[in-house]
C-alpha cells in the first residue's frame, strides 16, 4: 500500500525537532497512542505507515533513538521481535548470559530455542517436566484412592 497522508489532528500533536515528539496521549508503557483509520494505533506505527508504507507482517518498529514518544520515520526501523529485544537494554543483558539461573550452560545439547526465539535450558525444562508428571500422578492416585 502506498503511503497515506496524516490527518492534521495527528500532525498537530508532533513537536518536530530531531525526534518528532508526540505531545498527545501516552499509553501506560510510555508509547504515544492515537486513533487513525478507524482504529487505535501506537502513534509511531501510524506515522510510519502513513509516511513510509505498511509495516511488513511479523515486524515490529524499533526506535533507533530509544525515545518511545518519537514518531520521526528516520528514527524508526522495521525489525523482527527477536532483533528488537536484542537491541533493547534488557535484551542485551539477557543475550550476554551464558548460563540459566541454575547455572546450566546455554550451549550445545543443553540449549533449546523456543518458537519465540528465547533460549531455554533443557536440563531445567526436563526437571520441571518430571516434577509436573509426578504431581499429576500423585493427584491421580489420590483421586483413585478416595473413590473406592
Amino acid at each position: 500500500m502506498a503511503p497515506l497522508p496524516l490527518p492534521e489532528r495527528i500532525l498537530a500533536k508532533l513537536a518536530v525537532g530531531d525526534c518528532w515528539e508526540w505531545t498527545g496521549r501516552l499509553a501506560p508503557t510510555g508509547y504515544a497512542y492515537t486513533t487513525w483509520r478507524g482504529r487505535h494505533w501506537l502513534a509511531h506505527r501510524a506515522v510510519y505507515t502513513a509516511l513510509v508504507g505498511e509495516i511488513p507482517d511479523g515486524m515490529q518498529i524499533d526506535h533507533l533513538c530509544k525515545n518511545r514518544r518519537c514518531c520521526n520515520p528516520d528514527h524508526l526501523e522495521p525489525v523482527t521481535q527477536q532483533e528488537n529485544i536484542r537491541r533493547s537494554a534488557s535484551g542485551a543483558h539477557h543475550a550476554a548470559k551464558t548460563a540459566c539461573p541454575a547455572g546450566h550452560p546455554y550451549s550445545g545439547p543443553n540449549l533449546r530455542i523456543d518458537p519465540y526465539g528465547r533460549r531455554k535450558c533443557r536440563t531445567c525444562q526436563s526437571a520441571h517436566a518430571r516434577k509436573s508428571a509426578a504431581r499429576r500422578a500423585e493427584r491421580r492416585q489420590e483421586l483413585s484412592d478416595g473413590s473406592h
